[in-house]
C-alpha cells in the first residue's frame, strides 16, 4: 500500500525573535504586520507520492523573518504547488491578528481571485473555492488588509538599491525556503 499524505497534524509555529527558532503554541501565534505566504510541492512520478506544504512568514519592515508557521497540505487536498499556495492563504486567514496584516503572495491566481466579489470566488468553476469557503468560518480573515502580489525567486542582490523590492525579495525568499522545508 502506498503512503498517503497526512490527514492531521504536522503544523509548526515558530518564533524567531531571539535568532533561533523556538516552537510556540498555535493559540499564541498571530499574523500581524507584514506576512509572506508561499506553497511548495515535491512532485513524484507516481502522483499519489507527491507531497505539498505551505508557509506563512511574518517579517519586519526590512523583510527579516520574525516568526513563521508551516505545515503539510493535508489529504484529501491535491498535493500541488497551487493547492499549497491556497493553503498558505487559509492559514493567514485563520491567524490574522486584530492589528491587521498585509499578505504578500507570489501566486497571481490568488491575488486575482481575492480581488473578485465573494460570489465569484465561490463559483463552482473555481478549483479552490472550497478553501476560500473554509476561510469564511474565521472572523480573523477580516484582519487581512490586502494581499500584495510580489515576484517569485528574486535575487536580493539585483534589487539592493530598491528598498521595497529588497524587502519583498527577502520576505518571499524566507517563505519559499520555509515551505520547501515543511
Amino acid at each position: 500500500e502506498r503512503p498517503r499524505p497526512e490527514e492531521k497534524g504536522g503544523v509548526l509555529f515558530e518564533d524567531l525573535a531571539d535568532g533561533s527558532a523556538a516552537e510556540v503554541n498555535a493559540d499564541s501565534w498571530v499574523a500581524e504586520g507584514m506576512a509572506f505566504q508561499d506553497g511548495s510541492a515535491d512532485p513524484h512520478v507516481i502522483p499519489e507520492l507527491a507531497r505539498a506544504a505551505w508557509a506563512v512568514v511574518i517579517t519586519d519592515q526590512d523583510g527579516n523573518a520574525l516568526s513563521q508557521a508551516s505545515g503539510p497540505v493535508l489529504w484529501p487536498l491535491p498535493q500541488t504547488s497551487a493547492c499549497a499556495e491556497w493553503c498558505s492563504y487559509a492559514a493567514l486567514a485563520q491567524t490574522a491578528g486584530p492589528a491587521g496584516v498585509t499578505g504578500h503572495q507570489d501566486y497571481l491566481a490568488i491575488v486575482r481571485t481575492l480581488d473578485k466579489p465573494l460570489m465569484m470566488q465561490l463559483r463552482w468553476t473555481s478549483p479552490y473555492a472550497g478553501i476560500v469557503r473554509s476561510t469564511l468560518a474565521y472572523a480573523e480573515r477580516h484582519n487581512i488588509k490586502e494581499i500584495v502580489k510580489v515576484k517569485a525567486h528574486v535575487d536580493e542582490a539585483k534589487v539592493a538599491e530598491k528598498p521595497l523590492l529588497r524587502t519583498y525579495a527577502r520576505g518571499n525568499g524566507a517563505a519559499d525556503s520555509v515551505a520547501k522545508r515543511a
